[in-house]
Formats: structure tokens, sequence, C-alpha cells
């Protein structure tokens, strides 16, 4: 209490979770004229650069990258591991640095294992941002929220061997491999012959003999009273469509996450295409990673129906079922857990994903935070909110080029006309949820003619400003997530 009493006393505000002690020293972040630092009185540990003051009593260290490396090996529940072994995990995207207080309190009383730092190299374009800013903001978060439950740091749909190999060595524990470049989306509207000419083409006569013997015609068992059958007419263009993603993960797992030399999950995206998965084409990929030796912890298929960002699942509940029983299936035949993107508020199949599964499942949401700061922002600085809804529909077709959904700008209303009060809830509506969904790196990014940022001091600021609410809003939507789920109780 004394401690508490002093920093006060200088100006600071002590976050309290964070209180450490190691040996003599005592560790304690604390925030000062609108920013964080990490304090320490006692002894000197020499491991974290920083100022003395006090008369020598305390020394305040920035929050720099340089101490940051220092922090995970002080106290190493900061750093990430990988999630081996775990049943339930949940990617928690953050795209301003600021939510994973907010995203531990989530999880509090509850077995989920999170993944704290979550970012595509798209989304690190689009906010001005790095591995190490990702990584860094998350174990100081981390630090400062007193969560010692371990969490995962995952390097998001990585497309190349060098996007993978960077991430990597700034120390990502999860790789989520983004193949659809090697997908052929249009093998499906060839003829069978035509399809194994292009197949002929595209991979070595050897290999297809091997999967021809081993899979063309054949029946799987897939579980109880359960089986997968690859059928004659349709196998040379599941082949043409898939049989270059297996080639490229076999890849990247044997250059990049085997040689490493430490643990890092590796998760197979096969979703990003405009086709859904068909049970049998997910048993071949599967079987043949086994086959190479490509150990995947997770695969995230396309499902039917849609899971468009930051709006609820779009497509028949029961065909969603029967073909998620279907992938779980599979996923329980080699080990691997079945992995769900596009995750953010998709409340009608979160029941079905939470049962079906048997509580063996990956999850991500990336943007669902930062929609509901910019709900935070609508109710306590109306006027930026009604600037930046106005900012991002004129820049909605240049976020469209990463992202599909079916807002339109022109469905927006006057917010001029809009009451104070109501705006909150606009964020409610489909069309201005999507879009500012999508055009987060518009407004971050954003300039004045004079080079200064638009909107980015103003949204931090406020969030900053009104912290509590921020967190609360935050953590009360993911638990509601997590509920859904059936993987967390009602408090």
């Amino acid at each position: 209490m004394d401690l508490f009493f002093t920093l006060r006393k200088y100006g600071w505000e002590p976050y309290g979770a964070s209180l450490r002690k190691h040996g003599g020293t005592v560790y304690i972040m604390a925030r000062k004229d609108g920013r964080d630092a990490l304090l320490m009185t006692g002894e000197d540990d020499p491991l974290f650069s920083g100022m003395h003051w006090a008369g020598g009593a305390c020394k305040i260290c920035g929050l720099t990258g340089a101490n940051c490396e220092a922090l995970r090996e002080r106290f190493p529940f900061t750093a990430p591991v990988s999630l081996h072994g775990k049943s339930v995990t949940i990617g928690l995207g953050d795209r301003l640095g600021l939510c994973t207080s907010a995203h531990v309190a989530a999880l509090r009383g509850t077995e989920v294992f999170p993944v704290l730092g979550q970012q595509s190299t798209r989304e690190l374009l689009l906010t001005g941002r790095t591995n190490r800013d990702m990584m860094d903001a998350t174990a100081w978060q981390v630090f400062r929220s007193g969560y010692e439950g371990g969490y995962s740091v995952d390097g998001d749909h990585r497309k190349t061997l060098a996007e993978i190999l960077e991430a990597i060595r700034d120390g990502v524990t999860m790789i989520t491999l983004d193949c659809s470049d090697h997908i052929e989306a249009t093998a499906y509207g060839l003829s069978s012959s035509e399809a194994k000419r292009r197949c002929a083409q595209a991979f070595p006569s050897e290999l297809l003999w091997l999967w021809e013997e081993h899979y063309c015609g054949k029946t799987f068992p897939i579980g109880r009273a359960q089986s997968t059958a690859i059928r004659r007419e349709n196998f040379w263009q599941m082949l043409l469509t898939y049989g270059g993603a297996v080639l490229f993960a076999e890849s990247i797992y044997k250059e990049a996450v085997l040689p490493c030399g430490r643990p890092i999950s590796f998760e197979l995206s096969i979703d990003e295409t405009e086709m859904h998965t068909e049970d049998y084409a997910h048993y071949f990929i599967a079987a043949e990673l086994c086959r190479l030796g490509v150990t995947a912890d997770s695969i995230a298929p396309r499902f039917c129906g849609e899971f468009q960002k930051g709006i609820d699942y779009i497509g028949d509940l029961e065909q969603f079922r029967e073909q998620f029983r279907s992938h779980v299936a599979i996923a329980d035949h080699f080990g691997h857990r079945i992995s769900v993107h596009s995750g953010s508020d998709k409340f009608r199949v979160f029941p079905c994903i939470g049962k079906e599964s048997g509580k063996r499942f990956h999850i991500k949401t990336s943007g669902t935070s930062w929609v509901e700061a910019v709900r935070v922002i609508a109710n306590c600085d109306p006027d930026l909110f009604r600037r930046m809804v106005e900012y991002a529909c004129e820049h909605l077709e240049e976020a469209r080029q990463y992202y599909h959904i079916d807002a339109k700008a022109s469905n927006v209303p006057t917010l001029e006309a809009v009451p104070d009060q109501t705006l909150p809830r606009l964020m409610d509506d489909t069309d201005i949820r999507q879009i500012m969904h999508i055009t987060y790196g518009a407004l971050l990014q954003a300039k004045t003619t004079k080079g200064t940022p638009l909107f980015r001091d103003s949204i931090y600021r406020v969030l900053q400003e009104h912290r509590e609410k921020f967190y609360d809003t935050i953590r009360c939507h993911i638990r509601r997530h997590l509920l859904s789920l059936g993987v967390a109780r009602q408090e």
C-alpha cells in the first residue's frame, strides 16, 4: 500500500494486478500523462533499461522492444507458447493493440486457451504495424493484467515462405498457412478428362499414380457408422483443386516450421475460396499431410453458407450442422482440430460448433473487438464517430479488394439526422457494422493534407479516456461468444 500511495503522490496510477516480485526487486506497471511504463523499486534489475527517479529509489522503464524481451525473459508467463495439446482455443485479433486486457477478462473462469496476438500480413499492412509491435503490445498487456494462464501468437494467413520465416523469426508460436494461391478454384467446372490432363501437367507422374492408387473410387471410414467416398467421377477435379495446396503445405512445413527448433502450431487454411470444402477433399488433404510427415494442429475448411465479416452466419443451419459433423469426424480420425475462420459474431452456429466438435476446436475472431471499439466511440464522441462513418463509406471500395461483404454505403443513413444517443445502436446495423469492420486500415492510416493522422490519434485518445467502458464493452462481447459456444458459464 505504501508503494501505491507513493506512486499516486507523484502522479502515477498503478495497475495493481501487475505487481510482481523477483529477488529483491518489485515490478509494477503504472500510467502517467497518458502513457504506461514499467516501474521497479528495490534492487536494480540490469535486464531493463530506464532512468532512475526519486533519488534512485525507483527506475522508470519505457515499453520498448528491448525491455519487452527482458520482460519475457524475467517473467516467462509473458512469452507466447504453442497450442499443442489444447482442446478449445480462440484467436482474438487486436488491431489496435489495446484489447488484450479485456480479452483476458472475458476468458476468466473458462478453460479456453487464447491466441492473444493474431494478425495477418494484410492486417499488419493496413494498420501500419509489425509482428514485433503485435507481440510486444500483447506481452505488456498480459503482464499488466496479471494473467499467467498462457497464450499463443498467430502469424495469421501467411501466404509465402518469406512471410512465414519472418513471423517465426519474430517469435510467433502459431502459423496459419493460407493456401488460397495454390487452390485451383475452377477445377470442378472442368470435365474429368480435362482435369486429368491438367493434373498431368501440374504434378509428377509417379505422384499421380500414387494418388490414383490410394484414393480413386475408395471409401474411407471416418468414425462410428460414418464414411466418406472419393468417387471416380470427381477424383481428378479434386486433385487439381487441392493437390498444389498439399504440396505447398509440405514445403512450408519442412522448410520453415520444422527447422525452427521450437514448437510451432501449424494450421492449414483452405477456406479462402468460393466453394465449400467437401468432406472427401478434407480427408484427402489430411491423409496426404500425414503421409508426408506434416503435423497439422488444425485445418480450416470452407463451410457451406457465408461467414462474412462482422455479422452472423448466412445459410441453412441444418446443412451446416450435417457438414460440420462430417468435418469433425475427419479431424478426429486424423487427430487435428477443426478451425472456424471469420468466426466473429456467428452466434447462429456457435451452439452447433461447441456441441458437434466435442469442444475440440479453434475459432478465429479478428475485427469484432475493433468494431466494438467503434461502438464505444459512437457512445463517447458522437462527432468523431460521424466523421469516421462518412470517411469509411467514401473509402469502402478500396477496402473491398481485401474483404468480401454485401454491405452498401447507400444503405447508411445521414448521420447528422441521427440523435447522439442512438448512434451506438447503429453498430448493430448490418451495413454499418460491415463497413466499419473492413475500413479500419483506411481510418487508421488516413492523413490530413499536412501529413498528420486524421483519425488515429483521436481514436486512441477516446478509448484511453474511456478505458473502463472500452474494456467492459470488449469483455462482454467476447464473453457472449464464449457463452454461445458453450465453453463459459453465465456470470
